[in-house]
């Protein structure tokens, strides 16, 4: 698994582990944030619990499919755009089609604003 996280980290030229960011914060995500619609004081935070900012993190043991990047989206949410794409109007313009897709930052924060629209913040427990 280390040696797989480490090719994403070359393959994808991931570098988040050594931008600095303020403990319990992940600023240096902010303006893409901003872009998606996401409020940076509100998820900010959530991206450290969830990823310490480092945009590869896997949870191959969350029961929902694991969870991916930044904001650890669950790969269930995928199933559901496949099954009903009529419900997640606009969410193609993420390019998300596989887990792996959910390893880029802009596209995990894009995938999450999405799903806020949806389900709000229950999906990180809020």
């Amino acid at each position: 698994m280390m040696i797989l996280k480490i090719f994403l980290m070359i393959y994808l030229g991931i570098t988040s582990m050594w931008i600095d960011s303020e403990e319990g914060r992940c600023d240096n995500w902010n303006a893409t944030m901003q872009v998606h619609g996401l409020d940076p004081s509100l998820f900010s935070p959530i991206m450290w619990r969830e990823s310490r900012c480092e945009t590869w993190q896997i949870n191959e043991d969350d029961p929902n499919g694991g969870s991916f990047g930044l904001l650890q989206i669950n790969a269930i949410h995928l199933q559901d755009v496949q099954l009903h794409p009529d419900k997640w109007v606009g969410v193609d313009r993420c390019q998300v089609t596989s887990t792996g897709d959910l390893l880029i930052g802009w596209r995990n924060i894009c995938f999450a604003s999405h799903l806020v629209e949806r389900a709000g913040t229950d999906p990180w427990g809020l």
